[in-house]
């Protein structure tokens, strides 16, 4: 899928920065950046990589604008001549010719690139990328499947590992890559038409990253479905949270006939047939738990990590800081039944930070789930003033 920061990164440029080679910078150290559509950000990474030609990041990203405008001759042109002359370059830029062929489109030599990059030991974000255009092309979907199958396990895997009690900001980085994950497999699915199967992978993803792409792809198979409702109600949200224009548009196109199976969220106020999508967005993230004690306070808050197993089982939730009175909440945490849902029954863990609040002015409390990609950013730390004699 072309994830949240990848969607950022088709809007802007670097300007300036120095990133891990093969990974895109988090949204949080995006800087220097200029807006525009692909074909108007040609001249200006041309220029930068002109002034910094050692820059691989640079490189790939301006790849992929002459592939977005159009130009994927010119991306296979500097993609080469960048591994003609240095032969030591990581294998991430391998895998970026590889998708430049798929766009010329020359599928025999992308398929050359990628087997010679991807081997056993292949990091699960790689497997992804050379899946996703595979199944973007409609090409090669076994290849694709077998690719995507792989990066899901491993990820898979991965998240077993984690300590809910003792969390770093790399565990928290996997739910983001899991969504998009997700997604690449339900949408080779798709294209393999076992519909029942992608729709699995794509409400998965959407549960846990409410990114407009894994919406619109969910919305198409909910059509093939003839879940015009469902549809309906996913392409509402996905175009409220939309970035790129290109996707904007697309979805402007499908809720055009989806609208009249818009309904209304019930006990919500508001004009008929038109829910808010943005609204609908944070109600997905947003549930009453039933809880009372006294607080110090009209109203106090406090911030939990939840951890869930297989989609429907809570088998940790952790106080991380705020109100102590709150602490309490624990047990009335555990027991909420959240809308996370597990694709198929491999063992999964999935992390959400949260924040809770009560409030002497209402009857239950609320639970609010960070977004998955800004729970990556890690927690600010707060220092004491020195203490003086």
């Amino acid at each position: 899928m072309a994830k949240a920061v990848d969607e950022a990164e088709r809007r802007y440029i670097f300007v300036g920065g120095n990133f891990p080679i093969g990974a895109a910078p988090p949204a949080a150290a995006l800087f220097g950046l200029v807006p525009g559509k692909p074909e108007d950000l040609i001249p200006r990474l041309e220029e930068a990589l002109a002034a910094d030609p050692d820059n691989y990041a640079i490189l790939e990203r301006l790849s992929r604008a002459y592939s977005d405008a159009g130009r994927p001759a010119d991306a296979v042109a500097i993609l080469q001549k960048s591994i003609n002359d240095h032969p030591d370059v990581p294998r991430h830029l391998s895998l970026a010719l590889g998708r430049a062929y798929l766009r010329v489109p020359d599928t025999g030599k992308a398929m050359a690139m990628f087997k010679t990059a991807l081997d056993d030991e292949s990091e699960p974000e790689e497997l992804n990328s050379v899946a996703y255009a595979l199944a973007e092309a409609g090409v090669n979907l076994s290849e694709a499947l077998e690719y995507s199958t792989r990066a899901v396990s491993s990820l898979s895997s991965k998240t077993m590992d984690i300590s809910p009690d003792d969390t770093e900001p790399s565990d928290f980085a996997l739910m983001p890559e899991l969504a998009a994950n997700w997604d690449t497999l339900g949408w080779i699915k798709f294209h393999l038409g076992d519909l029942p199967a992608s729709e699995r992978y794509l409400e998965a993803a959407w549960a846990l990253m409410q990114a407009p792409d894994i919406g619109e792809h969910l919305v198409e198979v909910y059509e093939k479905r003839s879940k015009k409702e469902k549809a309906a109600a996913v392409c509402n949200m996905a175009l409220a949270a939309s970035v790129t224009s290109a996707l904007r548009e697309k979805l402007a196109g499908e809720i055009a006939r989806l609208r009249p199976f818009l309904k209304a969220p019930a006990g919500r106020l508001g004009r008929p047939g038109a829910p808010d999508g943005g609204m609908a967005l944070s109600d997905m993230r947003s549930l009453n738990i039933p809880f009372h004690t006294r607080l110090k306070g009209n109203s106090r808050s406090a911030h939990f990590v939840i951890s869930i197993i297989n989609g429907s089982r809570i088998d940790n939730v952790v106080f991380v800081s705020g109100a102590e009175e709150l602490r309490n909440a624990i047990a009335a945490i555990a027991a909420t039944k959240f809308s996370q849902l597990s694709p198929d029954d491999t063992p999964i863990r999935i992390l959400r930070k949260a924040t809770f609040s009560c409030s002497i002015y209402t009857k239950d409390c609320f639970l609010v789930l960070m977004p998955v990609t800004d729970a990556v950013v890690p927690d600010p730390v707060i220092v004491s003033p020195a203490t003086t004699n």
